[in-house]
């Protein structure tokens, strides 16, 4: 057993893992703290760690966290090499883990899989599956030791599932407490294709320093999700609260969870969370605005929101972006956090992208031209940007005296985005 997880455990009982977009670990650590008052480090590029007295914490962090994509009870940490090949992997966790750790979350007859997660897919040349059927072996082996008897091996519906989060050569095996992919969210029923990920729209509005209060601008909203992480953040309303079935169901098979009352430990939480949040927003009710020029797209925004829970937080708009001054009120606008269209790569003389270009650099140049008037005076434009695109916008951005600034750099697949900041 490593560092990482040595220190948890001298701390307390327990220690969590929480595995989020890598470049936004303090996003994560901030929000642990929020929702379970604990302190998380960032133990590898993707992953936090923190120490837990009580493993309900861990089950408030799946039905309340907006940023996270995993969240582990974890047993061990130990190496993992690019190149190394699957045994040499599954030999490296048999070395950290300690079979008695298992016993706890393994009842007679109990049923696993091994699930590896790492948080760039590209990092391992070790395709995921022999990586699982190697570790599988392992775990199989530790919890026949520790139990007794031999577990059942169930690849769609296990009793447990051991989740390795991997991140360049740092792994962390521990009991998955979510059922499903957290980051991903019910409410995206109506979904534009290249829109981002519920979670990383959090992380980003919570990165650009969005509070509750603060008067919130997404001029070119997608299915609604920068718009509605916020109104779920402002308002405390739970992010899995209509997943909450399938989570009740997951954890009332863990052991540890057996006498544990979930449908009153998910209404005391929904109860702190939404007091905690009315702490927060000092009864100043949310102000978050949502607009397109597409009539499809904000309908689908509007109705994604209705589903999540939270419309009633946020005003949608279709709005051109040449006359957002007829609908905004002089320096009313906090803060502007967007999505916006991207350049597209002119490789090969492509004439289309650099027509469609052409009319993106005039778009540019009304928002900015319209931001100096709706923007207040301390006001702040944060948009997710291609790397290098935002040299493009530069010169319309200086035109309103907007001085732009990378204030975070990160991958999302295998593209590289930036978070851009203007300010005057």
């Amino acid at each position: 057993m490593m560092k990482a997880v040595k220190a948890a455990k001298e701390a307390a009982l327990y220690a969590g893992a929480l595995t989020t977009h890598p470049g936004f670990e303090g996003i994560a650590a901030a929000e642990i703290a929020e929702l379970v008052g604990a302190k998380a480090s960032t133990a590898a590029a993707g992953i936090v760690t923190f120490p837990i007295k009580n493993l309900t914490d861990l089950c408030k962090l799946c039905y309340l966290s907006q940023s996270a994509i995993a969240v582990l009870c974890m047993l061990s940490e130990f190496k993992i090499a690019a190149t190394a090949t699957a045994s040499a992997t599954a030999a490296n966790l048999k070395k950290s883990l300690a079979p008695a750790d298992l016993l706890p979350w393994f009842g007679k007859g109990a049923s696993f899989k091994v699930s590896f997660e790492p948080a760039n897919s590209s990092s391992y040349e070790i395709p995921s599956s022999e990586i699982e059927a190697a570790a599988g072996s392992v775990i199989f082996e530790a919890v026949k030791k520790a139990t007794g008897s031999s577990p059942k091996v169930n690849l769609t519906s296990p009793d447990v599932t051991i989740a390795i989060a991997a991140s360049k050569s740092s792994a962390f095996c521990g009991i998955a407490i979510n059922p499903f992919d957290l980051s991903k969210r019910e409410y995206r029923v109506f979904s534009h294709s290249s829109d981002i990920k519920g979670s990383l729209a959090y992380s980003l509005l919570r990165f650009a320093g969005y509070e509750p209060g603060t008067y919130l601008f997404d001029p070119f909203t997608r299915s609604g999700t920068i718009a509605i992480e916020a109104a779920l953040f402002s308002s405390g309303f739970p992010v899995s609260h209509y997943r909450k079935d399938a989570l009740l169901s997951a954890l009332s098979r863990l052991p540890p969870f057996l006498k544990t009352d979930f449908n009153d430990f998910f209404s005391e939480v929904e109860n702190g969370s939404e007091s905690a949040a009315e702490k927060r927003n000092k009864s100043v009710k949310p102000k978050i605005l949502a607009s397109s020029s597409s009539m499809q797209h904000l309908r689908g925004a509007e109705k994604n929101a209705k589903i999540g829970g939270v419309n009633k937080l946020i005003r949608f708009s279709r709005l051109d972006i040449e006359w957002l001054d007829a609908k905004l009120d002089e320096r009313s606008v906090d803060l502007v956090v967007s999505y916006p269209p991207q350049f597209r790569s002119t490789a090969g003389n492509d004439q289309f992208a650099v027509a469609e270009n052409r009319k993106l650099a005039v778009l540019y140049k009304n928002f900015f031209y319209q931001a100096d008037f709706f923007l207040k005076k301390k006001g702040r434009i944060v948009l997710l940007l291609k790397k290098g695109s935002y040299l493009k916008l530069a010169p319309s951005a200086a035109a309103y005296k907007f001085r732009p600034e990378v204030i975070k750099s990160f991958r999302i697949g295998a593209e590289e985005f930036e978070m851009v900041s203007f300010t005057k």
